[in-house]
């Protein structure tokens, strides 16, 4: 038996609504006020952190000492478009490359293509092995698109 079997009705938290998991209509009603309620949330959350990180600029500090807490400002302008200008601009200067390596950091990532894989693996049965061997299956969780009707004069 699943939790939801073994529950009838659902109070949803800061929502204080009593749903019952049994009614799909009452249920994706209420989920979508959930939803409102967390655009709503990430709106407020902006705001905040908007205003700590003017006030955090004001003070001249990224560390804010706030009584018994303390803000951090983290973020802001990334330097990261300016590398190779950097990169150039010290070997032209004679930067050793040892100093020029501890400065400019080089990073590289992979991601397979599971497309072009797929086709390798139906191509050849011997690729099939090593790619299904290295693939992990991760478990995500499941998501709900909601979608209001068309109110009178909305198009749908």
């Amino acid at each position: 038996m699943t939790e939801i079997e073994e529950r009838e009705v659902y109070l949803i938290p800061a929502v204080g609504t009593v749903v019952t998991l049994q009614n799909a209509s009452e249920v994706a009603r209420a989920l979508s006020d959930v939803r409102d309620l967390e655009s709503q949330l990430r709106d407020a959350k902006r705001v905040l952190t908007d205003a700590l990180v003017e006030e955090s600029r004001r003070r001249g500090s990224k560390t804010l000492e706030l009584g018994r807490m303390s803000a951090e400002s983290r973020g802001g302008v990334d330097d990261a478009a300016a590398t190779e200008k950097l990169e150039q601009g010290l070997l032209s200067l004679g930067c050793p490359d040892d100093l020029l390596r501890e400065i400019v950091k080089e990073e590289v990532s992979y991601k397979v293509d599971a497309r072009r894989a797929s086709r390798a693996a139906t191509a050849n049965p011997e690729y099939a092995a090593v790619i299904k061997a290295a693939r992990t299956e991760i478990e995500k969780p499941h998501t709900i698109v909601l979608r209001k009707a068309a109110t009178h004069g909305e198009a749908a």
